[in-house]
């Protein structure tokens, strides 16, 4: 990085909203642009690969992005079909995909920015076909309709209806679904939705409990600010973690053990609990903000902690 050279010679900074991504890409290679924040996954290559501009992106610190299971009903009432799920797909070549490569999947439901990350924590989410679909036949789901979706005996088809909030909605998660819904369809027969509503509808369909996994990343520089949120009761119920005491009294200890590395254990072993021993969590990939500029743009700092673009006050560009 270049030296701030002292008052920057820019008179103002001006900050454009751009929601459209393509519009966001062309914002910048058309000169409208000095920096781009928020880089769409399929258009970082126009960026890395020419040396007109710079790019660069930064991990999210606190919890992955992930799926949190509905225990309190059919079907994810049943740890054998949350089992299924965790193994039903390759997340690994979805990410990748959905991401240009670009993506990191989640190996943990801490991110990797957490200082609490754990390297040597071993996951059972792993793409396993057989074994998913051993699952589901041992949950009752053995037989199939018309168009090829698990039923049961009765003739229930196996439906996962995920709506979330269309506001929040980014980094291309609609499409991760898509991708997502259809692995499971190929390979256990499991109809999953993924279905963009605007807020009020989906608290409708939670307090209706018509909900079946609520999907959230939560940010925080200590991920312990991240459990705060999604432990403590939601109005109406949205996560279901906090109604298994053993939840609560790991993250609790997590979050008042005296050493770093005390607290890192006890967040091994909270992860262990939820997403391997309950399988009441499902991680899906790490979020990231990105940013690409011109060349003549210095001086954009990130905070590392939080995983996060810091600020812009220091920002200068070349004469």
């Amino acid at each position: 990085m270049k030296k701030y050279p002292g008052a920057p010679y820019a008179a103002k900074q001006v900050f454009r909203i751009l929601p459209e991504a393509s519009t966001r890409t062309g914002a910048l290679t058309s000169n409208q642009t000095d920096v781009l924040y928020g880089v769409p996954s399929q258009d970082i290559s126009t960026f890395t690969s020419n040396s007109k501009y710079k790019y660069d992106q930064v991990l999210n610190s606190g919890t992955a992005y992930s799926l949190y299971f509905n225990t309190t009903k059919a079907p994810f009432n049943d740890i054998r079909v949350r089992k299924a799920v965790q193994e039903g797909f390759d997340l690994n070549e979805v990410v990748k995909s959905v991401y240009y490569g670009t993506g990191t999947t989640a190996k943990e439901w801490i991110t990797p920015a957490s200082i609490f990350f754990d390297k040597s924590f071993k996951s059972n989410v792993k793409y396993n076909k057989s074994a998913a679909g051993k699952l589901l036949d041992s949950a009752g789901w053995t037989r199939r309709d018309s168009q090829g979706y698990r039923t049961n005996d009765s003739g229930k088809r196996l439906t996962i209806n995920v709506y979330s909030d269309a506001p929040y909605i980014r980094d291309s998660r609609e499409v991760l679904f898509q991708a997502i819904s259809a692995e499971l369809k190929k390979n256990l027969g499991v109809d999953f939705q993924f279905k963009a509503l605007d807020v009020g509808s989906v608290s409708t369909k939670w307090k209706e409990n018509q909900n079946d996994a609520f999907d959230n990343s939560m940010g925080s520089a200590d991920v312990s600010g991240s459990l705060d949120l999604l432990l403590v009761p939601w109005d109406p119920p949205r996560i279901f973690l906090s109604n298994d005491t053993k939840v609560t009294d790991l993250a609790a200890k997590a979050k008042t053990a005296a050493s770093k590395d005390a607290r890192k254990e006890y967040y091994t072993q909270l992860q262990d609990y939820v997403i391997n021993e309950k399988a009441y969590v499902l991680p899906l990939y790490v979020p990231r903000d990105n940013w690409a500029s011109k060349t003549s743009v210095h001086g954009i700092q990130i905070s590392k902690t939080a995983g996060h673009l810091f600020n812009t006050a220091t920002v200068w560009k070349d004469k």
